[in-house]
């Protein structure tokens, strides 16, 4: 979600010489666990090429475009990506990821992004997917290079996010209840009403339309947890955006997102308007 908000920013694609949205992206990826297997399959269906992986067992790479759905099937059946039939392994002595793509997904072990290999990278996008994987310094040498960094504070807080949903939820029974108590007085309702036309022999079967039936039918644990997760993260996306803009901050938006975190601190415990 939150990946998906920056390449379709069109100021921020603009100042990476990058067209918006992801039509003609190519993107190399480290990991290939839970983190990892869930954004290859989303970017599979957004249209994005993956041209290499990168794990602790080795790597692979195809610069014509490595399936992202049988990649997926691959690693869950063998444990592995190596030996992967859509692609060679990569053998050179440099690092995969080195190699020229669009963007740059981190997805698996820490400071893997040193200040010795942050001048070689070629990726416009970094995204951190997972914890701390590029070092201060490198971090710094990167901006001064104009690469765009998705710090983890910001792109991979979904899970507790979630967390803090669910504990919500535990702590709210009473709405669900009262939620279930009106989707089936609503039903009740709609019934009543279909039963007293057809006594005028209007023989009419009434139901809501499919938007609303979704609504009232699919509101399950899942779409709700979904929804208020993209909610959340849109939320978080266009306040960072607009704290690089209130201080000049151009691409470094792990600076803007530590501003936002600090202000919104300081504003509930000051009460202070920010």
């Amino acid at each position: 979600m939150c990946l998906d908000s920056f390449i379709n920013n069109e100021q921020l694609m603009a100042k990476l010489n990058l067209t918006v949205g992801w039509k003609g992206k190519t993107y190399i990826i480290q990991g290939c666990g839970h983190i990892g297997t869930k954004v290859i399959k989303h970017l599979s269906r957004v249209g994005a090429k993956l041209i290499g992986i990168q794990t602790s067992r080795g790597s692979i790479i195809n610069k014509d475009g490595i399936k992202g759905e049988d990649i997926v099937i691959y690693r869950k059946k063998t444990g592995t990506i190596i030996g992967f039939p859509g692609a060679k392994p990569y053998v050179p002595e440099k690092n995969i990821l080195e190699e020229p793509c669009d963007i740059l997904i981190l997805a698996a072990a820490e400071q893997v992004i040193t200040s010795s290999i942050a001048p070689l990278l070629n990726a416009k996008v970094i995204l951190e997917a997972s914890n701390g994987p590029i070092t201060p310094s490198a971090d710094t040498l990167l901006l001064k290079k104009n690469v765009l960094i998705i710090p983890d504070i910001l792109a991979n807080s979904g899970a507790s996010t979630v967390s803090f949903m669910e504990w919500m939820n535990t702590m709210q029974p009473i709405r669900s209840i009262r939620l279930r108590y009106k989707r089936n007085s609503d039903f009740v309702f709609l019934k009543s009403v279909e039963e007293a036309l057809n006594r005028q022999d209007y023989n009419l079967e009434i139901r809501p339309l499919p938007k609303i039936l979704d609504g009232i039918l699919g509101s399950t644990p899942r779409k709700l947890t979904y929804a208020g997760l993209e909610f959340v993260a849109q939320r978080a996306y266009k306040k960072v955006i607009s704290v690089t803009e209130e201080f000049n901050l151009g691409i470094d938006i792990r600076t803007a997102a530590y501003v936002a975190a600090i202000t919104r601190i300081f504003k509930d415990v000051y009460n202070y308007n920010y």
